[in-house]
């Protein structure tokens, strides 16, 4: 359950920068996954969007996947 004060880039900062079972607990990966699968994204030209960055799209995905 997502309880922090902060809301899309900075809730992913959070998440990455954090205790490494946050992000296992709230996107379902280790940081090390989610770096390689952004880096994925990133090799196959997936990008920010106009007003969504690469990072918050892909926890987006992860966070829905998992709950």
């Amino acid at each position: 359950y997502h309880n922090s004060v902060l809301t899309g880039y900075g809730w992913v900062r959070e998440l990455i920068d954090g205790h490494p079972d946050c992000i296992k607990t709230e996107l379902g990966v280790r940081q090390e996954a989610f770096s390689n699968l952004l880096d994925l994204l990133q090799a196959n030209r997936y990008s920010d969007s106009k007003h969504v960055l690469i990072e918050e799209q892909l926890a987006i995905f992860l966070y829905t996947c998992v709950k």
